[in-house]
This record gives C-alpha cells, sequence and structure tokens, in this order.
C-alpha cells in the first residue's frame, strides 16, 4: 500500500513539472538536454513588399516542434513582443507600414511545451517597388525598350529577367533607369524585377511590366464589292482591307483616280462594324469619270508605324463614261395661256449622243421615274412646249441625257407653280385692345396662301378705309400677323382695315374695326418713406417705384410746415423710374422738414404722394 502511494505522488509532480515548463524559458536553455529544448532556428531571411513583410528560416534537431513564435520591435518599442504563431517555417507579416525599419527573431516550442533559444534578429522594412517599360506604353515595334525602375531607400541590387520570374540569376547595381532587351518574337512581353537592400532582403515577387511587341504588319484579304467587268458613274464599290489589327491606317489606289484613299474601322463612311480590324470605304464613282483596266492596291500602317507589304486585286477597274448633263432653265408661263409652259436648256456636245428625254412630276425630286413627256432626238434642238397643265399646280422638271452605250446622265430640277389670277381671300381683323397709355393693339388672321406678297394696315378717322393713302404697318412676313399702333391722340376715334397682296399686285380688304382712344389720365402716387437721419444735416428719404409705362419724372419738395406747396421749385427731379432715394444735404440741425414727391407722366399730368417728416441731428 505505501508503494502505490509513493508512485502516485511521483507521477503527480512530474505532471506538475511538465505543466508549468509550458513555453517555458530557462536563463540558459543550451545547458539543458538536447532532448528537451528546441535547436534555435537558423537561416532567418526576409522579402519585403508593399506593406507587408515575409520570414522564412530552417530548423534542425530531434525535439519535435509544435510551433514557432514570431517577435517583432520596431523604432516605437524597445523591447521584442510577440506577435504570432505558426506551425510553418514562413510566415507574412502583413500589419507593417512602408519604410518602418522592424526587427524579427523567431523561437521554437516543442510538443512538451518547452521554447527553445530565439534566432539571430533580422532588421528590415516593408516599400512599394515597381517597374514600367517605355513609360507604361501599351505596345511597341522594337525590342529595344528603357526600363524605368523605382525602389525604396537602401535599395543596392536588381535582378532582371524576361517573360520568367525565375530568370537570370545575375545581379545588378540599382538603377531608376536601364536599357533592356525583349525576348525574340511578336507579342505580350513581361521583364521581371527583384529588388535586394544593404541587409540582403529580397522583394517579394513577382514584380513586373508588360508591352505588347509589334514588329511587322500585313494584310490579309482585298475585297472589293460591286465591281464588275463594265462600270459607270454613279455605281457604289465597297472596299475593305482586313489587317486584324486595331487602330491602323488602311488606304487604296484607285489607278490614277484616287491617292491613298483612306479606309475607316469606326463604323463611319460604309464600315459595317467598328473597331473589328476589317477597314471599309462606301465609294460612289463620280460623274465624268471614264477609265480603263485600271489597278486597284491596298495598303495599312498599323498604328506603331509597321508597314505591310500593298497588296494589288487581280481584276482591275473599267468606268464606261456618262454623257454630259445639260443645264434646265426655269419655266417659263405663256402670256396667253395658264396651261402652257415653255422649257430650254443647254446643249448636249457628246460625239455619242442619242436624245433627250424631259420628265415631269408634281413633287419636287424628279427622276427617270417620273412622267416622259417627250423624247427629242436631234442634239441641237433644245426647247420644248408642255401644256394642258392644271391651274393651282406645281410642276417641276428634268431633262436626261442618253448616249449610245444606254448610260444616261439627268439634268439639274426646275419646277414652276400655275396659279390663279384672282385677288386673294380677306382676312378677319380682330378686334383692337386699348392699354391705359393709348396703344392699340391689332392682330388678324394669319395668311396661309402660296402665293403671298404683303400685308398692308390703313387707318383713318373716318369709318370708309381705303388703301389708296399710306399704312402704317407693311409686312412681308406671313407669320408677322399683328401690329402695335403708338402714334394716337387721346380721346380719338379710330378706323383699321388689312388689306392682304399676292404676287400678282392683287388685294383684299378686311373687315373694318374701330377703338377710342380715353382720355388722358394722371399717374399713379408712389408711397413714401419717413426720412432717416443719416448724418449731420443730411436726411435720406425714399420712395416705391412707379411703375407708368409713360413715366416722365419724380419731382420732390420740401418745407418747413406741414403744407408742401407746388409752386415752390422742387429740390430734385429724377428722370429715372428706378431711382427710388434721395440724400437732402445742407439742413440745419435738430430741425423738422416736411417731404412730398410728385409722379409725372409724358403727358404732363402729376400725382402727389403722401406728406412725410423727419427732423435732423442735433
Amino acid at each position: 500500500m505505501k508503494s502505490n502511494r509513493l508512485n502516485l505522488l511521483i507521477c503527480l509532480l512530474y505532471c506538475l513539472v511538465t505543466w508549468t515548463a509550458c513555453e517555458k524559458t530557462f536563463e540558459n536553455p543550451l545547458a539543458v538536454q538536447e532532448d528537451v529544448y528546441p535547436h534555435q532556428p537558423q537561416q532567418l531571411k526576409a522579402q519585403i513588399g508593399d506593406r507587408l513583410v515575409a520570414l522564412s528560416w530552417v530548423q534542425s534537431g530531434k525535439v519535435p516542434i509544435d510551433h514557432f513564435i514570431i517577435y517583432r520591435h520596431d523604432s516605437l518599442n524597445t523591447t521584442f513582443s510577440k506577435i504570432d504563431t505558426t506551425s510553418d517555417l514562413f510566415y507574412t507579416d502583413n500589419t507593417v507600414q512602408n519604410q518602418i525599419f522592424y526587427l524579427y527573431r523567431i523561437s521554437a516550442v516543442s510538443s512538451n511545451g518547452y521554447e527553445g533559444p530565439p534566432s539571430d534578429i533580422i532588421s528590415t522594412k516593408a516599400a512599394t517597388f515597381s517597374i514600367s517599360i517605355n513609360n507604361g506604353e501599351k505596345a511597341t515595334n522594337n525590342a529595344s525598350v528603357t526600363l524605368s525602375i523605382i525602389a525604396p531607400a537602401g535599395t543596392q541590387y536588381i535582378r532582371l529577367s524576361n517573360d520568367s520570374p525565375y530568370g537570370s540569376q545575375e545581379w545588378l547595381p540599382y538603377n531608376t533607369s536601364r536599357a533592356w532587351q525583349l525576348s525574340r518574337g511578336d507579342g505580350e512581353k513581361r521583364v521581371y524585377v527583384t529588388f535586394r537592400d544593404a541587409e540582403g532582403n529580397d522583394s517579394i515577387g513577382p514584380i513586373y511590366d508588360e508591352i505588347q511587341l509589334d514588329t511587322k504588319a500585313s494584310i490579309a484579304a482585298f475585297e472589293v464589292e460591286g465591281l464588275t467587268s463594265s462600270n459607270k458613274a454613279g455605281d457604289t464599290l465597297h472596299f475593305t482591307i482586313d489587317s486584324g489589327e486595331l487602330y491602323g491606317e488602311a488606304s487604296i489606289d484607285i489607278g490614277s483616280l484616287a491617292s491613298k484613299k483612306p479606309l475607316f474601322d469606326d463604323g463611319s463612311n460604309g464600315d459595317r462594324t467598328e473597331e473589328d480590324g476589317r477597314y471599309e470605304l462606301q465609294y460612289i464613282i463620280p460623274s465624268q469619270t471614264k477609265t480603263h483596266n485600271t489597278v486597284l492596291s491596298a495598303y495599312f500602317e498599323d498604328q506603331l508605324g509597321n508597314l505591310a507589304e500593298s497588296v494589288t486585286l487581280d481584276s482591275m477597274l473599267t468606268i464606261m463614261k456618262s454623257p454630259a448633263p445639260v443645264q434646265l432653265f426655269t419655266p417659263e408661263k405663256s402670256p396667253k395661256s395658264l396651261d402652257i409652259l415653255s422649257l430650254s436648256w443647254t446643249t448636249n456636245q457628246d460625239t455619242d449622243f442619242l436624245n433627250y428625254r424631259i420628265y415631269r412630276d408634281t413633287q419636287e425630286f424628279v427622276d427617270s421615274t417620273a412622267t416622259l413627256i417627250q423624247i427629242i432626238t436631234t442634239q441641237t434642238r433644245t426647247t420644248a412646249v408642255d401644256s394642258f397643265l392644271q391651274e393651282n399646280s406645281d410642276y417641276f422638271y428634268r431633262i436626261y441625257v442618253t448616249n449610245t452605250q444606254g448610260l444616261s446622265s439627268g439634268s439639274n430640277i426646275e419646277g414652276i407653280h400655275i396659279g390663279y389670277y384672282e385677288p386673294p381671300t380677306p382676312l378677319l381683323l380682330y378686334q383692337p385692345l386699348l392699354s391705359d397709355n393709348g396703344i392699340i393693339a391689332l392682330s388678324w388672321q394669319q395668311c396661309e396662301e402660296l402665293n403671298f406678297n404683303a400685308y398692308r394696315l390703313y387707318r383713318s378717322e373716318s369709318p370708309q378705309v381705303g388703301n389708296e393713302g399710306y399704312p402704317v404697318f407693311v409686312s412681308q412676313n406671313r407669320s408677322q400677323n399683328y401690329h402695335q399702333d403708338e402714334e394716337t391722340e387721346s380721346n380719338t376715334v379710330y378706323y383699321y382695315r388689312l388689306f392682304i397682296y399676292n404676287d400678282k399686285g392683287l388685294s383684299a380688304g378686311s373687315n373694318t374695326v374701330s377703338v377710342i382712344t380715353p382720355e388722358p389720365q394722371p399717374p399713379h402716387a408712389v408711397q413714401l418713406a419717413n426720412p432717416g437721419a443719416t448724418s449731420a444735416g443730411t436726411l435720406q428719404i425714399s420712395w416705391a417705384r412707379s411703375r407708368e409705362t409713360d413715366f416722365d419724372s419724380y419731382r420732390l419738395y420740401r418745407s418747413v410746415t406741414a403744407t408742401i406747396s407746388t409752386s415752390q421749385a422742387p429740390i430734385a427731379i429724377i428722370n429715372n423710374s428706378e431711382t427710388t432715394t434721395h440724400s437732402d444735404m445742407a439742413l440745419e440741425n435738430d430741425k423738422t422738414y416736411y417731404y412730398q414727391i410728385y409722379v409725372f407722366n409724358r403727358q404732363g399730368l402729376s400725382t402727389g404722394s403722401n406728406v412725410v417728416s423727419g427732423k435732423t441731428l442735433p
């Protein structure tokens, strides 16, 4: 029984010692058996990047390791602090700031809870690194480029490589600019860089920039739609150059007719789809163009200046020349009958002339589908007559010249209106509106007739208003169907009548309207405010603004009694209705003055305001 109790006590003491030793470091752990405490972590290294530090180390020894403790301190602390633990042989600290020095050390903790001696201390600081090719250009046609490299102070070496972050192991002195040769072959290129500072810390990669290397251009296809064995003026040709590249410059030669004529990849000028690498042009063969077996060539230059080998189409262009068009003159009306018109035009001089064809339509657009009224086979005959036309109608004409090849050319289009030789329809003159100041506003129906010429408004003081005298208003603008008559006398009866004229000089008079102008009315009074004493010997006078349309002036009167007489001269006459203040100066101190203001209109009538008083300062 005693033996069992002793064994139990020994077991309890062993467990107690083991539990209290968890992550405990003795003063000299190296003196303890190697099978108890972990070895010191070795080869501690740091890699740096933008606001992060990546640590790695090597652990040896026979003691099983449960985890590692990461210790750190910076310029704000004087002792190391535990920041994290890890079971890996690497650790990334992303809680740091750029350009601040940090010190790190690592210790290992055994599976029994014993913490071994710390590693050597390593110092580093996070920073931003960058590289750009040709100042950030997206593409280049030259494999020789310039690298712009940015690194923080303290960077001593860089390692560069093409297309792989694990290329050349050669370390080069750090410079902000360096010439570099891209790898061979067109396509996307990358240049990688690794940085190393004075403490031997490398940057965390990959850090790189990329650029498109394009050293050649080509034309994949050159096509022309609408090309026949014999085209003619007015035909449409659709040119397409397929390069497979965007933002280049494509053009064509059409023999001597057009040189380096541009094609488009922006959805305009016949391009069907914008920015698809197919450059297109909708080309209409100009009139009077003639050519035989003309060569068609295509050219392309990409956005980097690479020139493609030109392409010449196997088929050639032949254009038959259309006849020279004639000039059609304005049709002339017959002085004898409204339904007869005379036509005339210039002579066609072509040697292959066949005939003139005269077409007519009631619409302004006339082509060879309109009514054919006559065919003339005599080249020197340049006149014709068109008859049996409807009155009050519009007619438009065009002459087509046809040659022996079957081609034709249309002249200009000329039109004429066949109207009535009758006076226009009278218009309704509305009842005038009279304003308080005697201005008479008149309005009438707007004329809708095609041969309108002018409105003429007549005024009389007699009910019989004719168009023999001088009108008070004349306008050839059909939409100006109103007028304000301001030259009137008061208490007078005026009669008005509107005459409308057409382009034949015929006229028609409207109904007669009348209005009586009122007696002259005095203006409305304004309200005068109590004066204010602003300084010694001065009173500030103010009043409401007059809204009279025939305003003439304000006249301000002053008195030392409450009775103000207008027989005396006013102290101020103001001709601007917007001026509503006046400073009365040079007054006696400590004295009361009375004021009244009168509004005068242009008829000489006036109305006085209220009387106010004010006292100057003592």
